[in-house]
């Protein structure tokens, strides 16, 4: 056999060998007959929810948490209160150091009007319009208020005070806004729950608003 022969016979056999190799290589993925499995039915429409949001109720309800609710509350009902206590301490050092001004600045010296004093102590941080009047807002009514706190977080279970929980008054407000745009979604009972946690715990004015623009007619 001529030397041009036997190179043309190799060259022959190393191709039927890379298309077996290639046949191998497709079977892994799909005979050449078939197509590979893909992920998803391409019959079905793309607008079907995906199975997950079947779950979502059991989820939300999980958050909803009339304990922590009200955990939550007696926190920024604290917080009000020493904000409050530090706006009344401020005031307090304030009228101290006018008199020590005006010995140092002299009799003639004019320290322009006298500013007027806040109706109400430092507004707190919630958005809510502050609890305390200008008649109750003294340092003794204030502690007693911060006392009568401390004795309702202490009637409250441990496990509710142990681990950090979701904000529920939020959460409610997130489960309303799901259950309005998507109604099948959340059950009526867990819709009334949201409505009812944000009406007892959720009394700043924001969370107020928030409920009114999701649920006309429910704040």
């Amino acid at each position: 056999m001529s030397p041009g022969r036997q190179q043309a016979d190799a060259e022959e056999q190393r191709e039927e060998e890379e298309e077996e190799k290639g046949l191998e290589v497709d079977g892994m993925q799909g005979s050449l007959g078939q197509p590979a499995d893909v992920p998803f039915d391409l019959g079905k429409p793309m607008g079907v929810p995906p199975p997950a949001a079947s779950k979502l109720p059991s989820s939300c309800a999980s958050l909803l948490s009339p304990e922590h609710a009200r955990l939550q509350a007696l926190h920024r009902q604290m917080a009000d209160i020493q904000q409050a206590v530090a706006g009344l301490v401020r005031q307090h050092q304030k009228r101290l150091a006018k008199p020590e001004e005006a010995q140092q600045g002299g009799p003639g010296l004019d320290q322009g009007p006298e500013p007027e004093p806040a109706e109400n102590p430092t507004p707190n941080h919630h958005g809510s319009e502050p609890p305390f009047s200008k008649e109750t807002s003294s340092m003794t009514t204030l502690m007693e208020q911060l006392q009568d706190i401390t004795q309702q977080q202490s009637e409250l279970a441990e496990t509710v005070k142990l681990h950090p929980f979701p904000d529920v008054v939020e959460s409610s407000l997130v489960v309303l806004s799901i259950s309005s745009l998507v109604p099948s979604i959340v059950p009526s009972e867990i819709q009334n729950q949201a409505v009812m946690l944000v009406q007892t715990y959720g009394t700043a004015k924001p969370y107020q608003r928030a409920l009114q623009r999701i649920l006309p007619g429910t704040a």
